[in-house]
């Protein structure tokens, strides 16, 4: 007999009691967090190009793109004749808005927003399985949401990762997208597919 929805297998023992077998479904968690940490220990992310529109007096180095934007955008230029240092005509000007570019890491990828997917759904898989054994009395079942909260736990760790930051949602993943993917990711996705599939 199969639990609804939880990929735990569940039968009676000779005492007529529940008996939980999840050791394979466990091994496969840890599997799962094993893999994402080692991908996430190996991540590089590229380097993209920010260009933010800010205060002059906040912005403490003037690029070379300072002067066209300048230009373009009149309107950030302020009349001022005794601190003004930019002559137009017979004028003084002073800028009061100036371009900032900054070199910021990129998480945004494909690859990230997977393992994102994948991280989240089990996280809910695992907190309805929780809620789900709370309800019950058996002993057998609270040492069970205690490992659920565990690997709740580490969920969340690799859900804080750096890696993780700014990253979009993916709502579905289909599985010409990931055999497209390095190979670490198709081996995440087949731990996930036996995590949830149906039993």
């Amino acid at each position: 007999m199969v639990l609804p929805h939880s990929g735990f297998l569940k039968e009676t023992n000779s005492a007529g009691s529940l008996v939980y077998l999840s050791e394979e479904w466990s091994l496969n968690f840890w599997l799962l967090v094993d893999k994402v940490k080692r991908i996430q220990s190996r991540l590089q992310t590229s380097l993209i190009i920010v260009n933010t529109i800010r205060d002059a007096d906040r912005v403490r180095k003037g690029k070379r793109n300072t002067l066209r934007f300048l230009i373009k955008n009149t309107e950030c230029l302020k009349k001022d004749l005794k601190l003004g240092y930019i002559r137009v005509a017979t004028d003084y000007y002073r800028p009061v808005k100036l371009i900032e570019t900054k070199l910021v890491n990129n998480h945004d990828t494909l690859e990230n927003r997977f393992l994102r997917w994948v991280l989240t759904r089990i996280r809910a898989k695992l907190y309805n399985l929780k809620v789900s054994h709370y309800r019950k009395e058996w002993a057998e079942e609270r040492k069970l949401c205690g490992s659920f909260v565990r690997m709740e736990r580490e969920l969340a760790r690799l859900l804080r990762a750096e890696s993780m930051s700014d990253v979009g949602e993916l709502h579905q993943v289909s599985g010409n997208q990931v055999q497209q993917m390095p190979l670490c990711y198709q081996e995440v996705y087949g731990i996930y597919l036996q995590l949830t599939r149906e039993r």
